[in-house]
């Protein structure tokens, strides 16, 4: 890859776990779920490999990362919308 394409790739650690990447010309965005076929599934490993696969990049590519976590706990009865 090109040294002067930044390439940024997200995380998510909650619960509904996932991954995106995204450069000047690719956006790949997969949620763990659709990967391992569970529900509200934790996790993000095999979506970045997925999201990095798919661009034809490596972990090498990448220049930063995000992550995103929910630091409070839904509160009792409130279901994931």
């Amino acid at each position: 890859m090109n040294s002067n394409t930044p390439c940024v790739v997200g995380i998510n650690l909650g619960h509904d776990g996932g991954a995106a990447l995204i450069t000047d010309t690719v956006m790949v965005v997969i949620g763990e779920e659709r990967l391992n076929r569970t529900c509200y599934s934790p996790g993000w490993e095999a979506s970045l490999l997925y999201c990095l696969r798919a661009a034809g990049l490596t972990l090498a590519d990448v220049d930063l990362v995000a992550a995103a976590a929910s630091a409070t706990p839904r509160p009792p009865g409130l279901r994931p919308a």
